[in-house]
């Protein structure tokens, strides 16, 4: 995991704690009954991470917080996902060799910047295609389990849907196979899906279409845009917290962005 995308254990209690001071924790399913809407906050979590168990999931039971894991289901199913296919490889290797077995071409010094060219430039099935020419990479056990998932039901916490594939919605995905995940998580968790949050979310993973399919399907629809929901707002933006300090998470917050 890049830790650009990373809060460290420490500073993640600091970030909580503030937030059970000053906000209103609520999940997906209070939206529409919670009476007061001074303050609400959802706490979301995406990809399905052991370390959001490991150590997350002890600080939000500390604080008394809940909080919304979205996670690809296929990685129950024991897959991993492509993106952590590449970090692996280039773990085990260099990023010239990984560019060459992935027959693309371009300055691109760094994982990061793999990535975001495969999913510019290429379609899912192009994706799956070149992974084959990594061979059997083989991804650590990075992703929460079955037994990890009730435990953490049991304690006051909810699943929803990330998608199966873990790509931008635009590109060559079939949006069915997205949405069929939701079986497999409504085995495990005994609950349908009623949200979905967009692999990667920015502007560029999703459109009308997608929204529009979406729609039709589940209660709302998360994306990584920062910005304030309203009531009544079905494709929600998200603050992006990381290693901000509290006092700086909390102004976020607030404004938005």
């Amino acid at each position: 995991m890049p830790k650009w995308l990373c809060v460290n254990p420490e500073n993640f209690e600091g970030q909580i704690k503030m937030i059970s001071e000053n906000f209103n924790v609520i999940g997906f399913k209070d939206i529409s009954t919670t009476t007061s809407i001074k303050n609400r906050l959802i706490i979301t979590f995406d990809d399905g991470f052991r370390d959001n168990y490991d150590n997350a999931f002890k600080i939000l039971n500390k604080y008394g917080v809940k909080a919304t894991y979205f996670i690809n289901p296929s990685t129950l199913a024991g897959q991993s996902l492509w993106i952590h296919k590449i970090y692996a490889a280039a773990f085990l290797g260099s990023i010239e060799d990984l560019v060459k077995k992935l027959g693309i071409s371009g300055d691109l010094p760094t994982v990061k910047e793999v990535i975001e060219f495969l999913k510019r430039n290429c379609t899912y099935p192009e994706v799956e295609q070149k992974l084959g020419n990594l061979g059997n990479i083989k991804v650590p056990a990075i992703y929460f389990n079955k037994v990890q998932i009730i435990e953490m039901i049991n304690g006051g916490m909810s699943f929803e849907n990330h998608g199966t594939s873990h790509f931008p919605l635009t590109n060559g995905v079939d949006l069915n196979e997205e949405v069929a995940a939701d079986d497999l998580l409504e085995k495990i968790t005994g609950k349908k899906p009623e949200v979905f949050a967009y692999p990667f979310g920015n502007p560029e993973s999703f459109d009308k279409r997608t929204n529009e399919f979406l729609l039709n399907k589940y209660s709302y629809i998360c994306t990584t845009i920062p910005q304030i929901n309203y009531s009544g707002t079905r494709v929600m933006g998200r603050v992006c917290s990381y290693e901000m300090k509290p006092e700086k998470l909390y102004l976020k917050l607030v404004l938005g962005y």
